[in-house]
């Protein structure tokens, strides 16, 4: 049948595109053994869920910008209160705002800790400066503020980008 292939002129365009797609081999033209690869499994699975339910977690995941904006002091709200409304109507809507409240109150409590080692860090380091300890000290001290400076906003994109997924009615969770 590869013969009859070559010999063939109204198969050799059949021929050229099974050629340009890597399908047969160049020097033969013989069929390549193709293996079929098993479908990818995406992490974020389409749920069937109305427009308003998918605006309500998106809302409750977009609430972290409060979280950032108040130091930690508000954000979680409202989640809190969207699971609490909608936990018997919708279970994925509850299920994401629970998401969403554990991610921001983590986050915040997280933020704080960090933001307490990167200040005592450069206190003692600062303090230690006088007698030279101080200066091997304050490039971790240093990176200590800077990973707490940076963390709320990688939070915060974090939640965002649940909010983007959950908005097109794809299932998110956190990786914890």
């Amino acid at each position: 049948m590869e013969q009859d292939l070559f010999q063939d002129p109204e198969r050799e365009e059949e021929f050229e595109e099974a050629m340009s797609q890597g399908a047969m081999e160049p020097e033969t033209g013989t069929k390549r053994e193709t293996k079929k690869l098993p479908p990818i499994e995406t992490k974020f699975a389409e749920v069937d869920v109305s427009s308003d339910e998918r605006t309500m977690a998106a809302l409750a995941h977009g609430s972290v910008i409060l979280t950032l904006l108040t130091g930690g002091f508000a954000g979680w709200i409202v989640p809190l209160v969207i699971w609490a409304v909608y936990r018997e109507k919708s279970r994925w809507v509850g299920d994401q705002s629970l998401q969403a409240l554990v991610f921001q109150v983590a986050a915040t409590v997280v933020g704080w800790v960090l933001g307490l080692i990167a200040a005592a860090a450069i206190t003692v380091s600062s303090v230690l400066t006088v007698v030279l300890i101080g200066l091997c000290l304050l490039p971790f001290a240093l990176l200590f503020g800077l990973v707490a400076l940076v963390f709320p906003f990688a939070a915060t994109a974090y939640g965002l980008f649940g909010a983007l997924e959950t908005y097109q009615g794809r299932d998110f969770r956190y990786w914890w």
